[in-house]
């Protein structure tokens, strides 16, 4: 099992490449995921980076949306919408900011990779934790995931009526 710290990636991003960061902060994207077999029909919209903006600029992190699959086409915004010439410098400009981005997600230094024995239980926070695996042997290896979604907002619930402070 392969995780990274998207925290920590956004940062890197910020350090090597400042507008990069600043375009996937200030971008809001479109994600959609529909699975009839189970019922669901999940949508969101959001910058790739979620951090807070103030008067000297970009500030904490908050959250991390990185999901190429659920992802949908982007439209540029409002100001660029009415200046056509403007659409290729925007989508040059996100694919470039991209590229940076996952660049730094494909570094062997920003991830940890831990090999889980039969009955390990892992928890990840997807608001910072990019997860994933590498390929193994399913008939070696037989792997069965069990998966539990909490929203923030419940768990923040439960955490305060339990008598834990929660942001």
């Amino acid at each position: 099992s392969v995780y990274l710290d998207g925290f920590a990636a956004a940062e890197q991003l910020r350090k090597e490449n400042p507008d990069a960061f600043h375009l996937l902060a200030s971008t809001q994207r479109r994600y959609r995921c529909i699975d009839d077999a189970e019922g669901w029909h999940l949508e969101a919209c959001g910058p790739v980076i979620n951090a807070i903006h103030g008067e000297d600029g970009w500030g904490p992190v908050t959250s991390i949306r990185h999901n190429d699959l659920d992802r949908l086409p982007d439209l540029p915004p409002y100001p660029v919408q009415n200046d056509v010439s403007n659409f290729t410098t925007f989508y040059d400009e996100l694919l470039s900011a991209h590229a940076a981005w996952d660049n730094i997600l494909r570094r062997d230094e920003m991830r940890l990779v831990i090999d889980l024995k039969c009955g390990d239980c892992v928890l990840v926070a997807n608001q910072r934790c990019m997860h994933g695996r590498y390929a193994f042997d399913a008939s070696t290896y037989p792997r069965v995931v069990m998966g539990c979604y909490v929203g923030m907002d419940e768990l923040g619930s439960k955490w305060r009526h339990s008598g834990f402070s929660f942001p």
